[in-house]
């Protein structure tokens, strides 16, 4: 399972709680900040990978893109010397990725994938611990959190990866038993966290949502004043406030008749949500972590500029300038980390981007029927895709009668192929 950064600092002691609110000289314990090397964004929030969880721009732009990620399947093939492919059924790639595999006793292929990418996407950096037999072939893939993972560059450029455990032990591996899947990175080294880089923006979000919370939580209304027209003490003071508070604080007391004795007058004050365009800053926000990943807005339900006509042409943007870029990292990673070089000159681990790009209904059967008429699928391929059995005859690939080869336009009768005339005068005879 994994465990978040609140439940980790738990476990070992730390002060979970931001700077200024719980920290002192006396207190012994080291502010989360600090442990983590996060720092505060401008709003006071502490943004960290599992804190931005909590906003749901980014939960839905994480699961989009993890998701879309891990349903695509992920094809072994193997490649002769003329060129064809054939899938790769027997390779151990194929148990170990592919939809129906199983990345190790305890997780699916598609839950190793959707984690891994869940951790590229909020720490921009995935590790997973690559069990090889005698053989050399990898036989399970083990996760490790990246906030428990180091990497470490030796003096003679090639990397070692220090993992701690639960228990506080921690060992090193070489980056040979590694599967390394970074986000975008500026050393050579390591992914950039989009969380970190995008902090500031993210607080903001997370300190709209709390002032909207809060808000609500005081009966949707601003600030209110009670004004006594004589001298009140400390006591009366708090009595008042408290009497008050215990009445009318919170949605159970939103509509309560409020009444005010000895001359008492009660005044609003503070800036209402509309005139802060409190409801704006939290549009805003969402679109630009949607902007951050790459996410088409109308994914996470950001529908302004949203119509019937170009949904479409966002979700193919979204396949080729978001999901493609993800395939190809997990290809040419896989390639590197988990191939010999004499096996990646003939095994390619590709996903399968066909049916990302299927459009409705009508749009299918066009292409179908062109594919169909100019012999680039046959019937029992179209119904595979369909999800359909094979019928008999369908094996065999059609064309078009009046199609032939470019090379034979302009030929003379009796150049090359035989004309129609041709035929029929030697059919005649």
């Amino acid at each position: 399972m994994i465990e978040t950064l609140a439940s980790l600092a738990a476990s070992s002691g730390i002060d979970i709680t931001p700077p200024g609110t719980g920290y002192s000289p006396e207190n012994p314990r080291t502010p989360l900040h600090r442990i983590f090397d996060v720092e505060p964004s401008y709003t006071g929030k502490l943004v960290t990978e599992a804190s931005a969880m909590q906003v749901d721009a980014v939960w839905a732009c994480v699961r989009i893109i993890a998701g879309a990620v891990s349903r695509t399947p992920l094809c072994v093939y193997r490649y002769s010397a003329d060129g064809t492919k054939t899938s790769a059924k027997d390779h151990y790639l194929y148990r170990l990725l592919s939809n129906r595999g199983n990345a190790n006793p305890f997780m699916t292929a598609f839950r190793f994938q959707r984690l891994m990418q869940s951790w590229a996407l909020l720490w921009g950096n995935a590790y997973a611990e690559m069990e090889i037999n005698g053989r050399g072939q990898i036989t399970a893939l083990w996760p490790w959190r990246p906030d428990r993972t180091r990497v470490l560059v030796n003096d003679n450029g090639s990397l070692e990866y220090e993992y701690t455990m639960q228990t506080g032990e921690s060992f090193r591996l070489p980056g040979a038993f590694v599967f390394h899947l970074r986000g975008l990175e500026l050393d050579g080294f390591m992914g950039m966290s989009p969380i970190r880089a995008a902090r500031q923006g993210i607080g903001l979000a997370m300190a709209a949502e709390e002032y909207g919370a809060r808000f609500f939580g005081n009966n949707g209304r601003p600030g209110m004043v009670l004004e006594h027209p004589g001298h009140l003490g400390e006591s009366a003071l708090k009595n008042l406030r408290d009497s008050w508070e215990q009445v009318h604080k919170g949605l159970q007391g939103a509509h309560r008749v409020g009444i005010l004795e000895e001359g008492m007058k009660l005044h609003e004050v503070g800036i209402p949500p509309e005139d802060a365009q409190f409801l704006q800053t939290r549009k805003y926000q969402g679109v630009g972590i949607s902007r951050l990943y790459g996410v088409p807005p109308h994914m996470i339900g950001e529908l302004d500029r949203a119509t019937f006509s170009n949904i479409e042409h966002q979700r193919l943007e979204f396949v080729q300038g978001c999901l493609d870029d993800w395939f190809s990292n997990w290809e040419a990673e896989i390639s590197h980390s988990m191939l010999s070089a004499r096996e990646a000159s003939t095994v390619q681990v590709e996903f399968d981007r066909s049916r990302l790009t299927i459009g409705d209904f009508k749009s299918r059967a066009e292409g179908h029927a062109i594919y169909r008429q100019n012999g680039v699928l046959n019937a029992n391929e179209i119904r595979s895709e369909l999800g359909l059995n094979p019928v008999e005859g369908g094996e065999e690939y059609i064309v078009q009668l009046n199609m032939q080869p470019q090379e034979t336009l302009g030929e003379e009768p009796g150049e090359g192929r035989e004309s129609k005339g041709d035929t029929d005068a030697q059919e005649g005879a």
